[in-house]
């Protein structure tokens, strides 16, 4: 999950896609800090505080990504994940400063544990009309292609399936970001492209998280971020 404030921040809502670990130690370079990047126009211009890429005065982004997190439920006896998206999303996402807008990627790992397209999806409508209630934008992302990790089965690659399908569709987010598109395989729309696997056919690598990140629409999310929505109590 992220955030995106402007001129004070987007937000990134995810899990371990958008956790460094995968990729380079210590994360400098990992899809949040891509997009991060290509907002700036200059990388030599980033300064790091916390978990917050500050990129200027006038734009920023706080990730909010948290590696093997789920959207629905928290994973019973590990903790260390982190409570589900739809608890920490106010905390997390919605109640930071200045943040004008929010993409979301969660959902994999629920899968992961057998959770039900129309869970996933009454997950996504309660997290985007928070989102509202907040006057945010609320910026779905598919989840990436998982066939031949060890999580796929294939009934799990129906969720995922009718998920993404829902994701794009649906018309319920204020815009959308085909990352399964930009990081599938040109020959099997169901794997990651080799170019971009870590090595367990699930998470990126850094070539991946620089791809999502150019998948991101900047004038979407920026033209978006600038107004909050109507009727919004916090400003």
């Amino acid at each position: 999950m992220g955030a995106c404030i402007w001129p004070r921040q987007p937000a990134a809502f995810q899990g371990a896609l958008t956790d460094p670990e995968p990729t380079v130690p210590h994360g400098r370079t990992p899809q949040r800090h891509h997009r991060s990047a290509r907002k700036q126009h200059t990388a030599a211009e980033r300064a790091w505080t916390g978990q917050r890429c500050q990129l200027s005065t006038r734009t920023s982004v706080v990730n909010a990504g948290l590696g093997g997190n789920r959207l629905i439920a928290d994973r019973e006896g590990e903790p260390y994940y982190g409570v589900a998206a739809l608890s920490r999303m106010e905390r997390d996402a919605f109640e930071q400063t200045g943040v004008r807008s929010v993409i979301l990627v969660e959902g994999i790992n629920d899968i992961g544990y057998d959770a039900t397209a129309d869970e996933l999806i009454a997950g996504y409508k309660a997290f985007i009309e928070e989102g509202h209630r907040h006057g945010l934008k609320v910026h779905g992302g598919t989840l990436l292609p998982m066939a031949g990790s060890f999580i796929w089965t294939e009934s799990r690659q129906a969720t995922w399936d009718a998920v993404n399908d829902w994701i794009r569709t649906s018309g319920a987010f204020d815009g959308v970001i085909d990352f399964a598109a930009a990081t599938a395989s040109p020959e099997d729309p169901l794997t990651l492209n080799p170019a971009y696997d870590s090595g367990d056919h699930l998470h990126p690598n850094d070539a991946g998280t620089r791809a999502m990140a150019e998948a991101v629409d900047l004038d979407m999310l920026l033209s978006h971020g600038r107004d909050r929505i109507s009727g919004s109590g916090r400003h």
